[in-house]
Parts: C-alpha cells; structure tokens; sequence
C-alpha cells in the first residue's frame, strides 16, 4: 500500500476573490485543492483528479485533486482565452487553481 504527504489548500488570491462574486455563484466554485507526494517514487503517477482520475498527466511527480471545472466528458479541464461566457470563467477558474494553489501546496510539500 503507497503512502502519501499530502498538503491541502483552502482557499488562495484569486481564487478565493472569484469563488466569492455574486455572478459566478451559479458555477459553484469551490477554492480547494490537495497535492500527494508519494513516499517512495515507484507510486508516483502525476496524475490530475476532481474526485477521480482524470486521464490527464502533470509531468510533476505528485497528483493534484481540486474542484476543477470539466466538460461533460471528463476527458479535460476547461482551458483556453478563446472562450466567452462561462466557459471563459470556467476555464479562468482553472487557472487561478493551478497558479495560486497548486503552486502553494506543490512547495509546502516539497
């Protein structure tokens, strides 16, 4: 059985300000995420999650579970600046999450 570190981040910059405007409630963003450090290197997956595994690799050797924004295929995050409307608050939403905390938690646990 692998063991982890794992750091959780509530909250961060942006992201919290964003979860917390009025227009955006109907998304229901939630500034969460956690970072997993295995504790022996053959766990390390590098893998992205909302809950689940997501078939997406970070290239980082820790996995990152936060409240991402996906399309209804689970395949993907939101991204792109080529998006209006919600998904260009959707895909805004994952940014703040990667760039305020994941780099926050990713640190802590190095």
């Amino acid at each position: 059985m692998a063991k982890y570190l794992v750091c959780s981040i509530i909250g961060g910059g942006r992201a919290t300000m964003m979860a917390a405007l009025p227009e955006l409630a109907r998304l229901k963003l939630l500034p969460v995420l956690s970072v997993a450090a295995p504790l022996s290197p053959a766990a390390a997956s590098g893998r992205v999650f909302v809950c689940l595994p997501l078939p997406i690799e970070t290239g980082l050797p820790v996995d990152i579970d936060a409240c991402f924004e996906l399309p209804s295929n689970r395949r993907d995050l939101w991204s792109g600046s080529d998006m209006t409307g919600d998904g260009r608050q959707r895909s805004l939403w994952n940014e703040e999450l990667l760039q305020e905390c994941a780099v926050l938690a990713y640190t802590r646990v190095l």
